[in-house]
């Protein structure tokens, strides 16, 4: 009987040790659906949403009856300016130049469209994680941007109805889209292009899912949520001004002149 005891005792060490290790080893064997997911692979599906519903509204000549009626409200704008001049062949000569650029400007929509709408959404998976773990990192918590890639992408659907309601205003002719921003808080008037632009490029869709973004990160990464509304807000405004700084030139130059002659009217047709 004394001579088992030599022989049970070292066993029981070595058995806590092989339990404490399996513990230890727990969580990296059990990760948790974000960890599993790829945020690059998420993204690049929310992209291609993207891609096939500006497909379909190109393909039912949505796209073209807005562009159209864009241009035409750059020759109302050329004859308005023209008025005085009582030769109708000048008249006549800077109108049809005006129609003539439309396949300029149908190739930097699609450019947009099927360039620069799907880059936007893997800028911000890049740039949100990136700012965040930044700010975090100045309030003395190392939080790699990997860690935040998931709860990002997954959080991107979010943006994906304005996709939805440009498909039924397509299969519906309806031009109103452009008032998806805050821009419908706009009564109906006239207001400068620099105020309209400002407010339509702040998509409701777009704010809903930045701000589910930051709820999500901040509790499953146990951060204030202060603090990641800091990097998330950085990365809107800097989104923000260059659709601001694009939509103003864009617009100027389909109404041929740097200026907009007009301001945007709210509820009387289609902006740029």
């Amino acid at each position: 009987m004394g001579s088992a005891n030599p022989a049970i005792s070292p066993a029981r060490p070595s058995s806590n040790r092989h339990a404490a290790s399996h513990q230890k080893r727990s969580p990296d064997a059990s990760p948790t659906i974000h960890q599993k997911s790829n945020p690059v692979l998420i993204v690049s599906f929310w992209s291609l949403i993207w891609v096939l519903q500006a497909s379909f509204c190109w393909s039912t000549g949505y796209r073209d009856s807005r562009l159209q009626a864009s241009i035409e409200k750059g020759v109302s704008e050329i004859e308005s300016r023209e008025r005085l001049n009582h030769d109708p062949a000048v008249i006549s000569q800077k109108r049809e130049s005006q129609r003539s650029t439309t396949p300029f400007w149908r190739t930097i929509w699609k450019i947009s469209d099927y360039a620069l709408n799907p880059f936007a959404l893997f800028f911000r998976l890049w740039a949100i994680p990136l700012v965040v773990s930044a700010t975090a990192l100045v309030g003395g918590r190392l939080l790699p941007p990997e860690e935040i890639r998931p709860y990002v992408a997954r959080w991107m659907i979010l943006a994906l109805p304005r996709p939805g309601i440009e498909l039924l205003c397509a299969i519906g002719k309806n031009s109103s889209t452009d008032a998806i921003g805050l821009n419908l808080i706009l009564p109906d008037g006239n207001y400068p292009a620099i105020l309209y632009q400002s407010l339509a490029q702040l998509d409701l869709f777009w704010l809903t899912s930045m701000g589910f973004t930051v709820l999500v990160i901040s509790k499953y990464n146990h951060l204030k949520w202060q603090k990641v509304a800091i990097g998330c807000t950085l990365v809107t405004l800097l989104e923000w001004s260059v659709r601001i700084a694009c939509a103003l030139i864009v617009g100027a130059g389909i109404h041929e002149t740097l200026i907009p002659a007009e301001p945007f009217q709210v509820g009387k047709g289609p902006g740029p």
